[in-house]
Parts: structure tokens; sequence; C-alpha cells
């Protein structure tokens, strides 16, 4: 279900203050569970590094090079990209991954050889291509994306669970006023956590992850 930030506050409110005299959205007060609903937001990240609503593609984002230029072999990824999910596509060849300290290697057996790989630093990302392309094509890939934090009362909190936050403000809430009623809101969260990982196991299909020891972005190259 989706749930706007309005909506979650108000919840938070009923429950917390149980009253329906609700605070003005800039009151201290709000801004303070707003926090907390972004505090919530980067907490289901740390239990759900690649929760499904950060899944994106890079036709949708509103940043990132999508074209490449004759001999460039260095282009932009969006700012709000984490990592690649699984492959690169240059026009219709689909690179395969290779880390950033085997380019060099790479390069040295075959520079004639079709991969991709990533450098850079949080919203300085930028995909590297081999060989350099003679023209323009399109760039296309999957990618995991930070999640976008709560800032209006009609932005909607992007998680599947959406439940998990107002329950983490509410343990935020009460730990201090009434610690077995904070606890209480922590075993709720538990609970969505657990709800969530039964749903992942029964989704149909193959996870997008890519399991392969020592390599962080995407999929390691054939033959390596």
């Amino acid at each position: 279900m989706d749930l706007t930030v309005d909506q979650a506050l108000k919840q938070i409110h009923r429950e917390y203050e149980g009253d329906i005299n609700y605070p003005d959205f800039n009151d201290d007060e709000t801004q303070l569970r707003v926090g907390y609903l972004k505090d919530s937001i980067r907490e289901w990240g740390d239990r759900f590094p690649k929760f499904r609503e950060l899944f994106a593609l890079l036709s949708d984002a509103p940043d990132g090079t999508k074209q490449t230029s004759a001999g460039v072999t260095k282009y932009s990824c969006p700012t709000n990209f984490i990592r690649p999910s699984t492959w690169v596509k240059i026009g219709d060849k689909r690179l395969s991954y290779v880390p950033p300290e085997d380019m060099e290697k790479k390069l040295a057996a075959n520079v004639s050889d079709e991969w991709f790989s990533v450098i850079g630093s949080p919203s300085k990302y930028k995909i590297v291509i081999n060989p350099a392309p003679s023209g323009t094509s399109t760039i296309e890939y999957p990618y995991w994306r930070i999640p976008t934090q709560p800032a209006l009362t009609t932005d909607i909190l992007e998680i599947s669970r959406p439940l998990f936050c107002i329950y983490y403000v509410l343990s935020k809430l009460f730990r201090d006023d009434d610690p077995d009623r904070a606890k209480e809101f922590e075993n709720k969260m538990d609970d969505q956590e657990r709800k969530e990982r039964v749903a992942l196991v029964q989704t149909p299909g193959q996870s997008n992850r890519v399991n392969t020891p020592g390599y962080g972005f995407g999929q390691k190259a054939p033959n390596e």
C-alpha cells in the first residue's frame, strides 16, 4: 500500500498523542517525526540493501549520460546511482562487468575485449566501457539507486511496507516515556521485516543480485 508522509504523520500522532489535533507540518515536533521517518527509510535500507523499490533503469533516471560519443569511454551515472544490477548495454551489445582493479589487465590481454567497469564515488560514479565507441549509441543498464527521502506531505514512503516507518517513529517517541510500548513497536518493526523476507522468498523469478564473491558490481566477466 502507498502511504504519504501526511498520512503517516497523522497515524503517528493519533497513536502517540491519542487525539486528532494534528500539529502544523512546520512545527518542531512534526519535523522531528519527519526526521525519524527519514531514519526509518535508512534503517529499512540497512535491513534490505537491495529492496525492490530501488531497482531502476537508466532510461528513467533524471540525469546520467544515456548516449555514447565517438572515442569516449567514461560516462556519468545518475546521481542517485549506487551500483549496476547486472549488465550494461551499448547499442545492441551487452557488456559484462570487470572490477576496476582488473581493467589494465584486461586491456593488456586484449584491447578489443568488450566489458564495462564502474569508477568514482557516490553521486559521481562513472561507467567505463571498452572498447571506445566509434559513434553514437544508446546506453542502457538497470541499477540500484539511493532511496528518495520524504520531505513533503505528499511524498510517498518509498518502501513496500510503510508500516515499518510508522512503527520505527513510534518506537523512538516512546523510548523515554514508555519503554514497554517502545519495545512493542520494535517488535512490530521486526514483524514487518519478517513478512517482507517471506514475501521475497515467495516472489517468482530470480533475484537481480549476482552472488560472485569479491565482485561488488554486476556480474563477473566470462572466462575470468
